[in-house]
């Protein structure tokens, strides 16, 4: 038998934790200026991550509010067509929804029509007419 030790996967022999060289010298110097750069390079580069950090989870509690508040809201379209009527339609859709839980009853299509003029007559400027 032999006195050293060998790895036993590459038949090397194995060097004692002793007989390596320890070097006592930071890889960067403190007092030089690149020292000094490196520990400014950090500190911006922490203070920027933590800004990002920041803003990811800013951005993903407003994303995931506005998905429940989309998540909770239902439009029914529906759409003119010849021989449809419309008020019949609405009627039905509405009796459809109150089957839902937490619905509102379709707007009167007069209380529409008044919205709309409200709305019209605000846009052009309160003293003008619509009709002509």
């Amino acid at each position: 038998m032999t006195d050293t030790a060998t790895d036993k996967m590459t038949a090397m022999p194995l060097i004692p934790a002793t007989a390596l060289p320890r070097f006592e010298t930071p890889l960067v110097p403190r007092n030089s200026i690149s020292g000094r750069a490196l520990v400014a390079v950090v500190a911006i580069m922490t203070f920027l991550v933590s800004i990002t950090t920041g803003g990811v989870m800013l951005i993903g509690s407003a994303a995931s509010e506005w998905e429940a508040d989309v998540a909770r809201e239902v439009t029914i379209q529906i759409v003119p067509a010849p021989g449809r009527d419309l008020d019949v339609d609405v009627q039905a859709r509405g009796e459809d929804m109150e089957e839902a839980r937490g619905h509102r009853r379709p707007a009167p299509q007069i209380r529409l029509g008044q919205r709309l003029q409200t709305l019209l007559q605000r846009a052009h400027g309160e003293g003008r007419s619509l009709r002509r």
